[in-house]
């Protein structure tokens, strides 16, 4: 059994067999060329979403950070005007609201999450704490030693957060 050509009819029929495999393959290649491509591709973009993520908690975290710190300075100097509380807890208000808006189930860094959450959950308590600071303060009730005290243990956590979540968005 003699399977190479012998004329040229048998010839053209052995390139066009071997050219039809080539193009198969060749199509083949192409076609799981471009899915890597585009399977790299979302993996990149969801990885730049993930970090705009973490990148705008750090800028809230950074807001409810600084309304904590001024409130803290408040309470020690008590040098605030009508108003100042309220005007800060609109502000947290809108902190906190952000913050909860962020859609931390496409977070996939279980640290990100948690130093999110508690970033939250500050916000939450700072906002109690000035509402409570407030109602005192328009009763004339002593407000600070309270502020103070929740303060004391609030704000070496959130400025604890920050650093991680920085740390983390630079892994992506």
């Amino acid at each position: 059994m003699d399977i190479w050509p012998k004329d040229s009819a048998e010839y053209a029929a052995w390139v066009q067999a071997i050219g039809s495999i080539s193009a198969v393959v060749a199509t083949l290649v192409v076609m799981f060329w471009q899915f890597a491509n585009q399977r790299k591709t979302k993996e990149r973009e969801q990885k730049e979403l993930i970090k705009r993520y973490i990148e705008s908690a750090i800028s809230l975290g950074g807001g409810v950070d600084q309304k904590a710190q001024k409130l803290n300075q408040w309470a020690s100097t008590l040098s605030l005007n009508p108003g100042d509380l309220t005007y800060m807890r609109a502000e947290v208000e809108t902190i906190s609201a952000a913050l909860k808006q962020l859609p931390i189930w496409q977070i996939d860094n279980f640290d990100a999450i948690e130093t999110i959450v508690c970033l939250q959950t500050h916000s939450v308590v700072l906002l109690e704490t000035l509402k409570t600071a407030e109602t005192q303060w328009a009763n004339k009730i002593n407000w600070t030693p309270g502020v103070q005290s929740k303060l004391a243990t609030l704000l070496p956590d959130i400025q604890s957060k920050l650093p991680k979540l920085i740390a983390i968005s630079k892994n992506y």
